[in-house]
């Protein structure tokens, strides 16, 4: 007789957790489209948004959890470069101000990719946080 040849469905295959990437300016429609494919590739977002009100349709795009932005500038200023959660990486639609704040929690190897600048036209990314 043949050899039975097993076949997963890759519906209920579980996904290899890849990290969590911080999605700044999740619930614009850049922010969102960007989340639905970093969940479908098997990463966990955390989605940062300004807008309370738009967390539960982050949720509804596959986002593991949410932040309001200002919580997480202040949590950032708070413990500084020794961030209880870092990233391997940031999708970052905002601009200099919440980039300088969350690349310390960029995991070493992480990759940041800045988007827009909407917290001003000029970066100023201080090199400290990467001289090891």
């Amino acid at each position: 007789m043949g050899k039975k040849i097993k076949k997963k469905n890759k519906k209920t295959k579980k996904k290899k957790y890849r990290g969590s990437v911080l999605v700044s300016g999740a619930s614009g429609s850049v922010g969102s489209f960007v989340t639905c494919l970093l969940v479908a590739r098997g990463y966990r977002v955390v989605a940062v948004t300004r807008h309370l009100e738009k967390q539960n349709r982050l949720y509804r795009f596959g986002a593991h959890s949410t932040i309001i932005l200002e919580d997480f500038l202040a949590e950032c200023s708070e413990d500084g470069a020794l961030g209880i959660e870092t990233y391997v990486g940031v999708v970052d639609m905002l601009g200099e101000g919440f980039t300088n704040a969350c690349l310390p929690r960029l995991s070493r190897g992480g990759v940041c990719v800045s988007l827009g600048a909407l917290c001003g036209p000029i970066a100023s990314i201080p090199m400290a946080p990467f001289v090891r």
